[in-house]
């Protein structure tokens, strides 16, 4: 048990525990296991990068994760009590699934980098809200949960590029900062769509294939 662990590169089916403090825990390796305790803890995937077969695991009030996500991040994830996830994309033109069942209490995400292919988040819970970041590709967004007619999403979006394809939401509140362009073809829900923009950048905001 520590409050800054860090799992060293080519370890795999190691265990890095936290204390009941607030936790660094960093894993280098990949197919290891991180879990926090009741603190504000963080999870650091950012130099080796978030593998598929990682677990995170907490308990606690306000979690961090950050991450790289490429190809060797596709598989069933299992990350449960962290709130938020940093994730800087980069996927080197693969179409590159993650199959979020597994994930849990995931409030925020916040992804910046350039997809190259294709990113799916499927079976992601309900209610995430987004932020894009100097964010460039295609993403596609799948909640569990499809059987709402009135779903909302709110995502803040800061000179990005993005084909958006969103499944069951209906509504969405844009917040735009900087020089943006969105692809909403592909978004859809239950009921017809309401799509809302504000902020500084809104004026600067190219909607392509809105219907």
């Amino acid at each position: 048990n520590a409050e800054d662990l860090t799992l060293a590169a080519g370890t795999a089916g190691l265990t890095g525990t936290g204390t009941s403090g607030n936790n660094v825990l960093t894993d280098l390796g990949n197919a290891n296991t991180l879990i926090g305790g009741d603190g504000d803890d963080t999870f650091d995937f950012m130099d080796a990068g978030f593998d598929g077969a990682d677990v995170v695991n907490d308990s606690g009030d306000t979690d961090v994760m950050n991450a790289t996500i490429d190809d060797n991040s596709v598989g069933n994830l299992t990350i449960t009590g962290v709130e938020t996830f940093n994730w800087d994309v980069s996927t080197g033109g693969c179409n590159t699934l993650l199959e979020m069942m597994g994930v849990t209490d995931v409030t925020n995400i916040n992804l910046s980098g350039d997809i190259g292919g294709n990113l799916e988040l499927k079976n992601l819970v309900n209610g995430v809200d987004f932020m894009f970041t100097d964010l460039f590709g295609s993403l596609e967004i799948r909640p569990q949960d499809t059987s709402g007619t009135a779903d909302s999403m709110n995502i803040v979006t800061t000179d990005s590029d993005v084909d958006l394809t969103v499944a069951n939401v209906e509504m969405f509140n844009f917040i735009a900062n900087g020089s943006n362009t969105l692809d909403v073809g592909g978004i859809n829900g239950d009921n017809p769509v309401v799509l809302i923009f504000d902020g500084a950048g809104a004026q600067f905001l190219a909607i392509n294939n809105i219907d």
